[in-house]
């Protein structure tokens, strides 16, 4: 998993970063954010599906991203006659 540290401010004055996940050796950019005082979440496509994970930090939400897009290539193969 490679982390690009391209931020910017979103409303309420959090940073928001860009991660690149590695999902089966294709790259996916990753917007992550503060959402609360321990809730980061993770916001991006995969796949043409848009996938949104929470975490206690940003490396729990990342993660959890990527776990989910994980979940779903069996899911999006069966579909895509793979």
């Amino acid at each position: 998993m490679r982390s690009e540290l391209h931020r910017k401010r979103i409303r309420g004055g959090s940073m928001t970063q860009q991660h690149t996940i590695d999902v089966c050796g294709r790259h996916y950019a990753v917007q992550v954010y503060q959402y609360a005082g321990n809730v980061w979440i993770a916001d991006g496509v995969f796949l043409g599906h848009q996938l949104r994970t929470r975490g206690s930090t940003a490396k729990k939400a990342v993660s959890a991203w990527q776990n989910a897009a994980l979940r779903q290539v069996p899911h999006m193969s069966a579909n895509l006659g793979v």
